[in-house]
């Protein structure tokens, strides 16, 4: 999925982390303009990831991917953008653009 994720995004530099623990790491190493996350990982889980960003970087935006929630069900999370999977990359681009660039 990181493979695919960088591979669309191929305009934007990109920074991997294989867990969510890694990503709050790497967020102190080099700030990113958005998050992309995995809801269901295993440690710590999207959600999760998603309260600890919002906590600690409250203006930077988090989108979520999933293919096994739905979009109703992360609406009663704070992210900024949600896709399902499998991933459409049309959408996937231009909501990232969007979440950077603003609407």
């Amino acid at each position: 999925m990181r493979s695919l994720l960088r591979d669309a995004l191929h305009e934007f530099d990109t920074v991997e982390a294989d867990s969510g623990e890694a990503a709050l790491a790497a967020l102190e190493a080099h700030m990113p303009d958005l998050v992309v996350t995995d809801i269901h990982m295993s440690g710590m889980d999207g959600v999760e990831l998603l309260g600890k960003v919002k906590e600690q970087y409250p203006e930077l935006p988090v989108l979520g991917i999933s293919g096994v929630v739905d979009t109703d069900e992360m609406r009663e999370h704070a992210f900024d953008g949600f896709l399902e999977k499998p991933l459409e990359v049309g959408k996937l681009r231009e909501l990232v653009a969007e979440l950077i660039e603003g609407p």
